[in-house]
């Protein structure tokens, strides 16, 4: 016990390798009562509901389509907040890193690319799966992409940043 109460989380702990388990105690929590009452069986995102007449399985159906699931089904992950209806968005975290020896002999192009790069992989967990828009004032990184004739590094920069293409947009 805490001061304030009991402590709670309010976002995924340890990143997403229990969002399963999480998201299964949800779904267990929502539909309680039908599970006790012994005609559904739930498990992560099936749900299997039985019975012995076909009217009834119309009425259990009814029941799942209308239960509350105000209290939260999709909470797991979301970057942004929602309050009385207008988005926010809001800073996930701020990273930076210095140059290596190495690093530092790279022109104005390939750094600004390299750091974009870093980021992606850094923030890899955060953006894996998810529709992204990168804010960037660094042209390197739209003509990565356009380039046809690349360094080594480039190359496999490029290569790095595939995964991402189809849920990136640059601007």
């Amino acid at each position: 016990m805490f001061r304030m109460g009991i402590y709670e989380y309010t976002r995924m702990p340890f990143g997403i390798k229990n969002a399963p388990a999480h998201f299964q105690r949800m779904m267990d929590t929502i539909f309680q009562e039908e599970i006790l009452e012994g005609w559904m069986v739930v498990y992560i995102d099936d749900i299997i509901i039985y019975s012995e007449t076909w009217e009834d399985h119309v009425q259990y159906i009814d029941r799942v389509l209308n239960a509350e699931c105000s209290q939260g089904l999709g909470e797991a992950l979301h970057q942004r907040q929602i309050v009385d209806g207008d988005p926010r968005e809001g800073v996930i975290c701020y990273i930076s890193r210095k140059l290596k020896d190495s690093e530092a002999k790279y022109g104005a192009t390939q750094t600004e690319c390299l750091f974009s790069v870093w980021a992606l992989e850094k923030l890899h967990i955060n953006l894996e799966g998810a529709v992204f828009e990168v804010y960037t004032d660094c042209t390197a990184l739209k003509s990565l992409l356009n380039i046809n004739t690349k360094n080594r590094h480039m190359l496999r920069w490029e290569i790095a940043i595939q995964e991402y293409r189809g849920n990136m947009t640059i601007i």
